[in-house]
């Protein structure tokens, strides 16, 4: 019996900065989080447009810029950081996901967070925005370009990744 080989493919945005050597810790993590924010926008806008879009509603997602920037806090200050979060039980997020719908519904192209009310308590509550906690704004994104510390060589990188699982055969030994 014949297999087909297998495909997959991946596509992803970078960017490329030079940095003035020398740096400080909260300068480097400055311009590390700019780094994210630009190439998170690039890479939300990509799957918002076509033709990623006919295939998912993922670009600019309600949580996807919020969950970066969690991510990026995760790796620069590891803590356990969920105390400090407003998280709901499974049940509650279910029950708001049936009364809004999916949130690539809810377009989000801000590094806020995009609250969902909680129906029973308001039927006609409507998606807001939220404040960040404060752990989420601690460091500021580098923007001060002027200064010769660090430059943006290449902002709008993209590239694919190919690959390919070789065919396969099951032999059958006939007597």
């Amino acid at each position: 019996m014949y297999k087909d080989s297998t495909m997959r493919l991946g596509i992803g945005k970078h960017c490329t900065w030079r940095i003035k050597r020398g740096r400080t810790l909260p300068q480097r993590h400055s311009i590390a989080l700019a780094m994210m924010m630009s190439t998170a926008m690039r890479f939300e806008a990509m799957q918002a447009s076509i033709p990623f879009s006919w295939r998912t509603d993922s670009g600019f997602s309600a949580e996807d810029l919020v969950s970066d920037l969690f991510g990026f806090y995760k790796i620069i200050q590891p803590t356990n950081y969920y105390p400090f979060l407003k998280l709901i039980s499974k049940a509650e997020a279910l029950m708001r996901w049936d009364h809004y719908g999916p949130p690539g519904n809810y377009k989000n192209k801000l590094f806020k967070p995009l609250l969902f009310p909680d129906p029973q308590k308001n039927r006609r509550a409507v998606p807001h925005y939220g404040q960040l906690p404060n752990f989420m704004m601690s460091v500021e994104p580098f923007t001060d370009f002027e200064s010769g510390l660090a430059e943006i060589v290449t902002d709008n990188g993209t590239q694919i990744n190919v690959l390919t699982r070789p065919r396969t055969f099951d032999v059958k030994r006939t007597p």
